[in-house]
């Protein structure tokens, strides 16, 4: 396999792997799930408001490896706490 093919290669692999992180859409649901769940359905609902948008937004500016590390932290989080130390 010539050079530039094991690039190629390597570099689709690594555009795969990052578009493996959760969605926004996923990753407002768990912040939600988890507030609600630990507090009440009212500080789930304030948690999830404007969410989406957010999430975009930082998709779109963080960079896709940035993104998915910051996702990925959000949802293997369990507690409030563990979300707050996702930054």
């Amino acid at each position: 396999m010539k050079k530039s093919q094991i690039i190629l290669a390597g570099l689709l692999a690594s555009i795969f792997a990052v578009g493996c992180g959760a969605s926004p859409e996923d990753v407002c649901g768990h912040i939600e799930e988890v507030v609600t769940k630990e507090i009440n359905a009212e500080a789930g609902k304030q948690a999830a408001d404007g969410c989406d948008f957010k999430w975009k937004m930082r998709k779109d500016t963080k960079g896709l490896f940035q993104y998915k590390e910051l996702a990925d932290c959000v949802m293997d989080a369990k507690s409030v706490d563990a979300l707050s130390k996702c930054k």
